[in-house]
């Protein structure tokens, strides 16, 4: 199989690092990266590692994981906010202790992170995927590129046109070329949103600071103020400047989170004029300082007012900014011979840190799910949606002066919309993903017998080629079962029976079918979890206790018809069932239902 990756940020990075893992000689992998080489990892600015983002990867990549918490930077439990004068607005002392998240956060350096992910022998730099065409005749894909040199100049100081070439046969591309990526512009164009509510994001990271009152307990704070909007106003020219008007009738917030010993990173938010374009005032140091100072009457900045206000006066020139934007989710394109992930797939407001995290959820479904494109934007498409409208209402407060009080309140009340649908953000970003194998009898004797055919006139042999049963404690039941509508490749749930060694078969000599299991037992775990692909001309016996869910069966069969040993009563009086999210540390009823795909094995 030859898959083109377009990008290699973090995304495509976590991807890549799955694939080489496989070590599969007939996958064919290579990235293409615009970036040199040397300037491949993004700025260095601060960037929060959410609890759901980091949550995927130890799942998916625990080495990573480790590489990460090794980095310069802050693991984080707590999601706290003050004002200026330091009035406490919320403090979540430890979200992981009270299980509304899986795994702390971390505050770290968006450089380094990058560079702790990169795989640079399947990636080639100075290149950009500009197109996606399927090929005359054929089910493959041709992409075209653009390859640059190191230095694009020529010895007259003029830029020197890149040199096109195409790549063929191409079976999967995988577009992970980020929020202004030339494939999704040409295959699954969208506008752009840019609000209500328009919102401006800034970035500053500032060495030589006083961090004394960020510690490894509280390594990040929000810190908002209410704009002093008549003084500042007060001046004709920022009176008659629409961009600051709107600024100033906001509200202003910095998150403030420690970097290093003397680093800290500061991310902020100020509204925009109806529009959402950034006005070069509002950009400029003088207008952001005001932004933050006290109104008349209001108490004077605490000791870490005064520091937002010096790394404001100090380093608001050097500030990034950009606008709050979301484009639609869009996840496949061509027939699913085009996979988007990470901002590719679909751009959000980054209200709640999860810009970066939802290319990590993504590549670490993707990982889970290749090359199953459908299975992929089926689990990630729900998930998007639902942080991008979260993220777009968190940024309300900072336009509206009058929802405010409302977002106070939701954070401080540990029994609201908002609060449940916190812990369903946190603890939901691992995406897990079965990959069956074919059952024989070696390794589906932990959960049972895999029976196949014995000739008539063979003795009873319970130990190689018969079924040894348990049918004392009830009537035995043996039926043909028919699941009509279709059986999806993937479970919410699992089942057992405790009085019963049940047995089951598909009819007809073809026909393959998938199921479930895990050992008997009371130890139920996520980790013990097992997809087996049941060959035709078999059928299985279950051991009692045994966890299973199923049958279920690839293709487009809408029914299928079973051979079901059990007792007269089973399905009545013998149905244990635990769902999977219910398996997830810190879990509770209030989780959303954790559906595991089940990845098909073929018949070879």
């Amino acid at each position: 199989m030859k898959v083109v990756v377009a990008g290699a940020g973090i995304a495509a990075n976590v991807l890549l690092r799955q694939l080489r893992q496989r070590a599969d000689p007939e996958l064919e992998v290579r990235a293409y990266e615009l970036r040199t080489y040397q300037d491949a990892s993004p700025p260095g600015l601060n960037v929060l590692m959410n609890h759901n983002g980091l949550a995927s990867i130890k799942e998916c990549d625990p080495e990573l994981y480790e590489a990460f918490h090794a980095l310069q930077g802050s693991p984080m439990r707590n999601w706290s906010a003050r004002t200026m004068s330091g009035e406490i607005l919320y403090h979540l002392e430890d979200v992981v202790a009270s299980g509304d998240a899986a795994v702390p956060s971390l505050v770290a350096r968006w450089n380094e992170i990058h560079e702790a992910t990169r795989v640079d022998e399947l990636t080639e730099y100075n290149v950009k995927v500009v197109q996606v065409v399927v090929e005359e005749g054929k089910e493959t894909l041709a992409v075209k590129l653009l390859r640059y040199k190191e230095n694009d100049a020529n010895a007259n100081g003029q830029a020197e046109e890149p040199v096109e070439e195409w790549v063929t046969g191409v079976d999967l591309v995988v577009a992970a070329d980020g929020r202004y990526s030339a494939i999704r512009e040409q295959l699954a164009p969208t506008p752009t949103y840019y609000g209500p509510p328009y919102c401006a994001d800034f970035r500053i990271v500032a060495q030589g600071v006083d961090v004394s009152f960020l510690t490894d307990d509280v390594p990040m704070w929000r810190v908002y103020n209410k704009p002093n909007t008549a003084a500042i106003l007060q001046e004709e020219a920022y009176a008659n400047n629409p961009g600051v008007v709107a600024a100033a009738s906001g509200y202003v917030r910095v998150g403030i989170m420690k970097l290093g010993e003397d680093l800290i990173g500061v991310f902020g938010n100020v509204k925009l004029a109806d529009g959402g374009k950034v006005d070069d005032a509002v950009k400029s140091t003088e207008v952001l300082v005001r932004l933050f100072e006290p109104a008349a009457g209001d108490p004077e900045p605490d000791h870490m007012g005064k520091v937002v206000l010096q790394v404001l006066k100090s380093h608001g020139a050097e500030a990034h900014w950009s606008r709050k934007q979301q484009t639609e989710t869009c996840y496949s394109a061509l027939d699913n011979r085009v996979l988007f992930i990470g901002d590719a797939a679909g751009a959000i407001y980054p209200s709640l840190g999860q810009g970066a995290n939802l290319s990590l959820e993504d590549a670490t479904v993707a990982a889970a799910c290749f090359p199953d494109v459908a299975t992929i934007a089926s689990l990630r498409s729900d998930r998007r949606h639902f942080i991008k409208d979260m993220s777009r209402k968190h940024a309300m407060h900072i336009a509206f002066r009058d929802t405010f009080e409302e977002e106070i309140n939701n954070w401080n009340d540990p029994e609201c919309e908002w609060r449940a649908n916190l812990r369903r953000l946190w603890c939901s970003g691992k995406q897990l993903a079965l990959r069956a194998v074919t059952a024989t009898k070696e390794n589906f004797a932990p959960y049972g017998q895999l029976i196949s055919e014995s000739l008539d006139g063979d003795v009873f042999d319970p130990l190689t080629s018969d079924a040894s049963l348990d049918l004392s404690r009830g009537s035995p039941r043996l039926y043909l079962m028919k699941l009509t509508g279709g059986r999806p490749m993937r479970a919410s749930q699992i089942t057992r029976h405790r009085q019963v060694t049940q047995c089951l078969g598909a009819l007809g000599t073809t026909e393959d079918f998938y199921l479930v299991v895990h050992e008997p037992g009371d130890h139920l775990g996520i980790k013990g979890l097992q997809a087996m692909r049941i060959p035709p001309r078999h059928f299985v016996k279950l051991h009692v206790g045994t966890w299973h869910v199923g049958p279920m069966w690839t293709g487009n069969d809408p029914d299928r018809t079973f051979m079901n040993l059990e007792l007269a009563d089973t399905n009545v009086t013998d149905h244990d069932t635990v769902e999977f999210q219910t398996l997830l540390p810190g879990a509770n009823e209030k989780d959303e239902p954790l559906v595991i795909p089940v990845l098909a094995v073929s018949p070879s």
